[in-house]
């Protein structure tokens, strides 16, 4: 459900159910980085940060982690 809400932008949604999905599964690195985007999506750019690295540290061959980290990197200043 957090991807459909996250489709939708419906971040205030998503995130509960990223959660719940880490709750659950907390090696699941799509959950991580959905709730990665959440925390983007309302500017808490450094948990957001968080979620992508441990996006990567869960799935090292998937750059679309890589590519959500460095956006956030850059728009923190860190790039």
């Amino acid at each position: 459900r957090g991807m459909a809400f996250g489709a939708l932008r419906d971040w205030k949604r998503a995130e509960p159910d990223f959660e719940q999905a880490l709750r659950l599964d907390p090696k699941s690195a799509d959950a991580h980085c959905g709730l990665g985007l959440s925390k983007e999506a309302r500017q808490d750019l450094a948990s957001a940060e968080a979620e992508f690295t441990r996006s990567i540290e869960l799935a090292p061959m998937n750059p679309q982690f890589y590519r959500r980290r460095a956006a956030v990197r850059a728009a923190r200043g860190q790039a």
